[in-house]
């Protein structure tokens, strides 16, 4: 059962990183979600396909890989953040960012995505703290110099509002444990936790965004449906 789960998350996490798709496949991203969770050990081999991809792909393909990850990261529960915080896993990320391993040959933007996506899990999941181990080793060998920003170069793939928001929108905030994090961010007067904090509402913003867009695109292409 096992072999026959990593070839069918690895089919589905090729498809969603095909780097022929203009738009993410959504479809694929969801599937490969939905059978880590249904499977015994879908973590444990959901992380170690993942694993797999990072070094081999192309920048476009590692990107998305990264955001299938993170992805994961939210939907796919704690078994999968346990999995993700072994440094059997956090090793595979840190080899893309150090000079010392594959740094100098990483893409920046596959660079700056690792970085972004080791700071943000130090804040959402500090339960694993490897993370914050791996993220302050990192920091500490100079490879980190500030926190990570959250504008990530375009090549990116991911759904983009057309239009800016008009008008402030509190539902944004409605997520009870980002919400804790970022008043105990705005509390401290350290300058990077004030910069953190800044980064916590572009990066609530950009969510809601991306929620509001998919709602449209599903309205749109399904006209009859009654909501």
């Amino acid at each position: 059962m096992d072999l026959v789960t990593q070839t069918s998350l690895e089919a589905l996490l090729l498809k969603a990183t095909n780097s022929k798709n203009q738009i993410i496949d959504t479809a694929a991203v969801e599937a490969f979600a939905a059978l880590i969770n249904k499977e015994k050990d879908g973590a444990h081999i959901g992380v170690k396909v993942i694993a797999a991809k990072l070094p081999s792909g192309t920048e476009k393909e590692v990107i998305q890989t990264l955001n299938i990850l993170d992805h994961c990261m939210s939907k796919c529960g704690t078994h999968f953040q346990n999995e993700v915080g072994k440094f059997r896993f956090l090793n595979e990320m840190i080899k893309l960012v150090s000079p010392k391993y594959l740094g100098s040959e990483t893409p920046l933007s596959v660079k700056l995505k690792v970085l972004q996506l080791l700071y943000v899990w130090t804040l959402y999941y500090p339960k694993e703290t490897k993370i914050k181990e791996a993220y302050d080793m990192l920091k500490k060998q100079g490879v980190i110099k500030e926190v990570p920003n959250s504008n990530i170069p375009p090549c990116e793939l991911s759904i983009q509002p057309k239009k800016k928001l008009t008008g402030f929108d509190s539902s944004i905030f409605h997520d009870e444990e980002k919400s804790k994090i970022l008043q105990k961010l705005l509390q401290s007067k350290d300058p990077e936790d004030i910069q953190a904090a800044n980064w916590l509402i572009k990066s609530m913003v950009k969510e809601k965004s991306r929620a509001i867009m998919t709602r449209v695109t599903i309205r749109l292409e399904n006209p009859g449906h009654v909501w």
